[in-house]
């Protein structure tokens, strides 16, 4: 089968203007008309000859062949494409609108051949390009095509093709297609980039974009983008200014250290330690809010420490006294202060003394000689042997001296010039005492006297007295007589009335409970117990107690420096620089660093409804912030909060006194019983300059002289100097 291509002496390639051949006109006859139509690009405006174009089906494989006829007999071939199915059909097509000629097949399977065996029914299609043909497309049908024509009209040219099955009981179908009048490039926006940052330098991001050859009029794409012009545009590409990912850094963040806590001796400091995570790019900038670390192995090995021990004033001394005059001086073997009255409950402690002989030499408990200190009369190693066992030998120096096996100066020690005794580890009252002394009567005490220090004074005070101690060798037991003593039974900050086995204790200011062992309210630092300030400038108030729902709402705070509460002692909210509160992030100054005990600032929580200000807009229970800190796995913001406790408060610009407190909370679930007002204790470098707002419930009062003051016991040591930072004790309020 053959197609003219065109120059054939038929109607259909008829010059429109002279009705002549198109093999006929010369380059001057060719007007627009002309060019527009099939006779212009093929003969004689273009085309010296006619074109034809051969379909030959062979074995294994057809081909299309274009031939130029010659002016003489004879073909020349000028091109051949082979094609991989039977062609049972051929013609040609020109679109005057983008001046292509395009040479189209109908192609199927052999009529033996199953349809099973071709995955898809198609036939290609040609375009006639600098004296060759180029495969541009491959139109699809339901079957395999037997035949196609073109039809022009006078706006469109289009291609019938025919199609149908192989066997004579299924039927054929007609399929229209148009050809197109122009094809452009049409790419879509890029898309993102497949990588957000890089992980390393050796990364690469690419971003994508849909390109398509886009038919006009039908707008279809046609897939191969060989009709349209140029090269095909990119459909990829290296994202550009790609940074490196944020890493986790891992620290170890510390909260304040607490107050010395315990009674006297050696206390215990505390703080937080938590592992956080800190993601940064790595020109040093957050990429978001610190948070918790799950793994803490992640942070440096060496853990910070989180306690440490502090001195408090010593928890009690007690001494034994020489009351008459030693003729030689005074040696003491052994030396015991129980707290039972069995003698067998031991007080540990720093031995002490009113001093030692500077020229004699004692034993120690290993055999060797040395100095003669008071912790060898408490070292436990006693001997009736004068020359083997350890002892403490006084101070007391004559001024005319004897001599004592050729080494030994002793003199006589004047009443109370002499004594021995132990700074106790721990509190607690004497109520026995176990004395061993030399066996030699010139270097023994007949008479002596218990007494207790009083720290707060710094005196020693008498407790109990004991004549007509013997020269005999041994231990003597000395029972403490059951009395009310200010020492034994108040521990030095009270005065003891009543009888033995009823004493009570009228408490010195600043002190409280039945034996004045605690700080009162508004005190601080036992066992000095000083004032606090009255005026503080942070309050806040702690939720001492769940509520229900593990979620705390507070509506409206209002602080007044009036126990009445009235309006007009209302602490003016213009006074407040910033609010906080345990789950709410410090701002960034220093001020709300030191109260929330972090030494590091980050941006605001990502919840407006954890804003602390919101209960303090006097907008009475439409607004409420809200205590999360009991919530698992909530990202505390302060080391209280990671503790679960819950706090919201302000700052102020200047120290204010707050002696009444109205709370409106939220509904039972969301409320809490008791709660404690704290201030803070210290100076606060206040920068902002900024101003609070702030209904109405439940009102809770206290007295100008409970500042900051539990029942519990107060946790400072510093008095009142202002210099540590932190919260003082707190008035519980329920």
């Amino acid at each position: 089968m053959a197609a003219w291509l065109g120059c054939r002496n038929d109607h259909s390639f008829l010059d429109t203007a002279h009705r002549l051949p198109c093999s006929e006109l010369e380059v001057a006859d060719c007007g627009r008309e002309d060019v527009d139509a099939a006779c212009g690009v093929l003969c004689g405006c273009r085309h010296s000859s006619p074109l034809l174009a051969v379909m030959i089906s062979q074995q294994p494989m057809s081909r299309i062949s274009v031939f130029q006829v010659q002016p003489g007999p004879g073909l020349k071939e000028l091109d051949s494409v082979p094609i991989a199915k039977p062609i049972y059909g051929l013609c040609a097509i020109y679109v005057p609108a983008i001046a292509e000629l395009f040479v189209c097949t109908a192609a199927g399977p052999e009529p033996h051949e199953q349809e099973s065996v071709w995955s898809s029914f198609s036939s290609p299609i040609f375009a006639w390009r600098g004296g060759g043909l180029k495969h541009v497309q491959d139109l699809s049908l339901p079957a395999p095509a037997v035949s196609c024509a073109a039809v022009r009209t006078v706006n469109a040219q289009f291609l019938l093709m025919s199609a149908g099955a192989s066997g004579a009981s299924k039927s054929a179908s007609s399929h229209l297609f148009l050809a197109e009048g122009s094809f452009q490039w049409e790419v879509s926006d890029w898309g993102h980039c497949n990588l957000t940052c890089r992980r390393s330098s050796l990364d690469v991001g690419v971003r994508q974009r849909t390109v398509t050859c886009r038919g006009s009029p039908s707008g279809l794409d046609q897939p191969l983008g060989t009709m349209c012009a140029g090269s095909r545009p990119r459909e990829e590409e290296i994202c550009s200014n790609l940074e490196m990912c944020p890493e986790d850094e891992f620290e170890w963040r510390l909260g304040s250290w607490s107050n010395c806590e315990g009674l006297c001796g050696t206390g215990k400091q505390t703080r937080s330690v938590t592992c956080y995570a800190r993601l940064v790019f790595p020109n040093r900038t957050q990429a978001a809010s610190p948070r918790t670390a799950e793994d803490t192995s992640r942070c440096p090995v060496t853990r910070p420490a989180a306690e440490k021990p502090c001195s408090l004033l010593a928890c009690g001394a007690f001494r034994v006294r020489n009351r008459v005059a030693l003729l030689s001086g005074w040696h003491v073997d052994e030396l015991q202060f129980t707290r039972d009255a069995e003698c067998r409950m031991k007080i540990s402690g720093k031995p002490i003394a009113s001093g030692e002989c500077a020229d004699c030499y004692c034993l120690n408990s290993t055999g060797h000689l040395g100095r003669c200190g008071p912790e060898l009369a408490f070292d436990g190693h006693v001997s009736d042997d004068m020359t083997t066992g350890t002892k403490w030998i006084a101070q007391c120096v004559p001024s005319g001296s004897s001599t004592f096996s050729g080494r030994m100066a002793l003199a006589a020690c004047q009443p109370g010039e002499a004594w021995l005794g132990l700074r106790a580890d721990e509190p607690g009252n004497v109520r026995c005492i176990r004395l061993h002394q030399s066996g030699d009567r010139n270097y023994l005490a007949a008479e002596i006297a218990l007494d207790v220090l009083d720290t707060r004074k710094g005196v020693w005070e008498p407790v109990a007295e004991w004549t007509g101690l013997t020269a005999q060798s041994g231990w003597q037991s000395l029972i403490v007589p059951e009395q009310c003593s200010r020492f034994v039974d108040c521990n030095g900050h009270g005065e003891a009335v009543g009888l033995p086995g009823s004493c009570s204790c009228v408490c010195d200011e600043g002190y409280s409970t039945s034996t004045c062992s605690l700080c009162s309210t508004g005190y601080v630092g036992f066992p000095d117990c000083k004032a606090l300030p009255s005026a503080s400038m942070a309050w806040r108030f702690v939720a001492v107690s769940s509520s229900a729902a593990k979620a705390w709402h507070v509506a409206d705070l209002v602080f007044y420096s009036k126990l009445d509460c009235s309006p007009s002692s209302e602490v003016p909210r213009t006074l407040i620089s910033e609010f906080v509160a345990s789950n709410w992030f410090p701002s960034g100054s220093a001020a709300a660093e030191l109260v929330h005990g972090m030494n590091f600032s980050t941006g605001p929580s990502k919840s407006s409804i954890l804003s602390p200000a919101r209960a303090f807009d006097a907008h009475g229970g439409s607004t409420a912030w809200i205590g999360t800190c009991e919530t698992k796995g909530f990202n505390a913001a302060s080391p209280d909060c990671a503790s679960g406790i819950n706090w919201v408060g302000v700052i102020f610009r200047q120290p204010a006194e707050v002696r009444c407190v109205r709370i409106l909370q939220g509904q039972k679930d969301f409320g809490v019983n008791t709660v404690a007002l704290e201030a803070w204790w210290g100076t606060l470098p206040i920068t902002a300059d900024t101003s609070g707002s702030g209904s109405d419930s439940s009102e809770s009062n206290h007295s100008s002289n409970n500042k900051t003051g539990t029942g519990s016991g107060n946790k400072s040591e510093d008095p009142g100097g202002l210099t540590n930072q932190s919260f003082g004790s707190s008035r519980r309020l329920t």
